[in-house]
């Protein structure tokens, strides 16, 4: 195996740095390259370089903003968009960009056969959810060319989230040479929509230079964004506190920072939680579920995190503070136990707490195990798993818990509740409940205050029924020295967008004027 350390020296050794080149510490080296496949959030914070949608975010608020689209019109049902494309668009090879290929796009991104991991993001397209069960043809779905500058989508129903949805990376613009290709990892003149363009790239680092066909390369500060992938923290925070990487996105050690300023901790739109299979009885009864999650010393767990959280959507405002399970009530537990024919659990199957690797030696799942096992006439066990093969095997009906830490897609409630509509490709839970279905369809008839009242029932039906046990919700923590950057601020989502950062004007950062290593 390649020594990291010496490989990620070897190419700072060879490169000049200036103040034009921002250079991040990615952590990971295994990203997933196809956007259609692409999963985590490193991923999602690379691909802001790259590929750009109709929207894009405002790097401060993730709220949507005009991307490739210069403006849309939203009809008076508010079912239905149309978009304006921006004049004389390009992909980095001088290709242009018409309406077409974002239909083209979407529809590979909906393909029942290789589409995207978040393909149901666009259920509330007109056929989307028909066509991505292969049920339909695509000329059925609701999303039409009008010319080539305009575009238009049919929904469903409304849904005020639509324009939020559109920023993920899964909708925004793929050239057709890249549709059928499975692997991107080895592709370095591949035509992008982005602001940035791949310049070069080894196992160990990517260059992305400016693309000079990009509508708005003007206004990109940044010659090159120089992308590090290094699983060694000490030698990221050596080269962080040499100001030689300028943020350190992931593969941090804090332990070794020089200066504490250069930490930035903040809430984010996340959280951690356990959820119930519902695809084996008798863990598809809410009441079983709430007794388990009734027995649990919610205290003690609760205690184990810096931001506990015991609920699925994080606090926002004006989002009403949904009623779940806070506290431990074996008299409760027992009684629903008995009146579903499990008096103190007697006759339940083995549970079985899926967990990934990386969790092994966590206190929670211990806490469970402990606390079941000793109130209930049942066993219980812990099963770890290869974070490779982990997520996938949550689609399972084998186990009883999972875990899972969930970043939110987009600014709306709505990208946690989602997931547990019984048609969305994300549950994988198997959860169906007819009720809740229902709210979400409510609120997508609402606005404002109102539509965030059924969304927040939903959610308690979630919480009552024992079908999600939150537990924390995640801070993002980055190293960046505001002080000399600019156009990078802390937000829910944990994007920040690499077109709008910045060096500050006029501050020298120490030795980086002409760096040659």
């Amino acid at each position: 195996m390649k020594n990291k350390i010496l490989s990620t020296l070897f190419f700072l050794l060879t490169l000049t740095i200036t103040s034009e080149d921002f250079t991040v510490n990615m952590g990971q080296s295994d990203l997933q390259w196809n956007l259609f496949d692409a999963y985590n959030t490193t991923e999602a914070q690379v691909f802001t370089a790259l590929h750009e949608g109709l929207v894009i975010y405002q790097p401060a608020t993730n709220k949507p903003i005009p991307g490739a689209a210069e403006s849309w019109e939203l009809s008076e049902d508010k079912k239905s968009y149309l978009f304006t494309l921006r004049e004389n668009l390009q992909y980095s090879n001088g290709d242009p960009i018409t309406a077409q290929d974002f239909r083209r796009s979407w529809i590979r991104a909906l393909d029942p056969q290789k589409g995207s991991r978040f393909a149901s993001l666009l259920d509330v397209i007109q056929g989307a959810t028909l066509y991505n069960q292969g049920e339909i043809d695509e000329d059925q779905l609701g999303i039409y060319v009008l010319s080539d500058r305009k575009l238009q989508v049919d929904l469903v129903e409304p849904a005020p989230q639509f324009l939020s949805i559109l920023c993920h990376y899964s909708f925004a613009l793929v050239h057709p040479v890249l549709y059928d290709l499975e692997d991107w990892s080895d592709l370095i003149h591949m035509p992008v929509s982005g602001p940035y363009r791949i310049q070069s790239r080894t196992a160990d680092s990517v260059i992305l230079e400016k693309n000079p066909y990009y509508w708005d390369a003007d206004n990109v500060a940044m010659d090159r964004i120089i992308l590090l992938f290094n699983k060694t923290p000490e030698a990221a925070m050596n080269l962080f506190n040499d100001y030689r990487i300028d943020w350190v996105f992931s593969g941090m050690d804090s332990s070794l920072l020089e200066d504490g300023n250069k930490i930035i901790i903040a809430p984010s739109f996340a959280t951690s939680y356990y959820f119930f299979s519902n695809r084996q009885e008798p863990w598809n009864n809410p009441q079983i579920r709430r007794a388990l999650a009734l027995l649990l010393p919610w205290d003690e767990i609760y205690s184990q995190y810096m931001l506990p959280g015991n609920t699925l959507v994080p606090p926002i405002p004006q989002y009403p503070l949904p009623q779940g399970i806070l506290e431990q009530n074996v008299e409760e537990a027992m009684e629903l136990l008995e009146q579903e024919g499990y008096p103190q659990g007697s006759g339940l199957p083995e549970i079985v707490i899926r967990i990934d690797a990386s969790q092994w030696g966590d206190a929670v799942p211990l806490i469970m195990k402990d606390t079941w096992s000793s109130q209930l006439q049942t066993t219980v066990k812990i099963e770890s798993l290869p974070a490779y093969i982990y997520y996938d095997s949550l689609k399972k009906d084998d186990y009883t818990l999972g875990y899972i830490s969930w970043v939110g897609d987009y600014a709306d409630p709505m990208t946690f509740l989602q997931m547990w509509k019984s048609d969305s490709s994300f549950n994988d839970a198997g959860f169906n409940q007819d009720k809740y279905d229902e709210l979400l369809s409510q609120a997508a008839l609402e606005q404002g205050s109102l539509r965030y009242e059924k969304l927040s029932q939903a959610e308690t039906l979630l919480l009552q029924g024992g079908e999600v046990l939150p537990v924390q919700h995640l801070p993002s923590i980055h190293l960046i020295d505001l002080r000399y950057i600019e156009g990078w601020y802390p937000n829910a989502l944990d994007i920040h967008p690499f077109k709008d950062i910045s060096r500050k004007p006029g501050i020298a950062i120490p030795g980086l004027a002409s760096y040659t290593p």
